[in-house]
């Protein structure tokens, strides 16, 4: 894990210094030339608005990742309690329904961004 987060960074730097200008990376490439918006548009700006605490913003970006973020840190901080107590705690358990509450959001999220006039990501 801790490779790939160090393999990745240094891309990341290198990148950076091989391509000065990544103007043209910024936005949806999905959207950019298609000219639809894809079903993750608003993820990265969603995920950017929970870290500085704006949770209503974000779900407004994208519901399905406010969705996805709470599971994890439910699972993660339940487990870690766990681990902590010395399984003195209930394990959280992945439920596969997550997943079908998950997919059910990005759907609905996703047909209401092509539906709704007028909204704007």
């Amino acid at each position: 894990m801790l490779i790939t987060l160090l393999i990745g960074t240094a891309v990341y730097i290198l990148l950076l210094r091989v391509l000065p200008d990544t103007s043209w990376l910024e936005g949806c490439q999905i959207r950019r030339f298609t000219g639809v918006i894809c079903p993750a548009c608003g993820t990265t700006r969603a995920v950017l608005a929970m870290l500085h605490g704006h949770i209503l913003t974000a779900m407004y970006y994208h519901v399905a990742t406010v969705y996805l973020a709470c599971i994890c840190i439910i699972y993660l901080v339940g487990n870690t309690i766990r681990l902590a107590t010395k399984g003195r705690t209930p394990l959280v358990r992945f439920r596969l329904w997550y997943v079908y509450v998950w997919l059910g959001i990005f759907v609905v999220s996703y047909v209401v961004k092509l539906v709704v006039p007028g909204y704007v990501i």
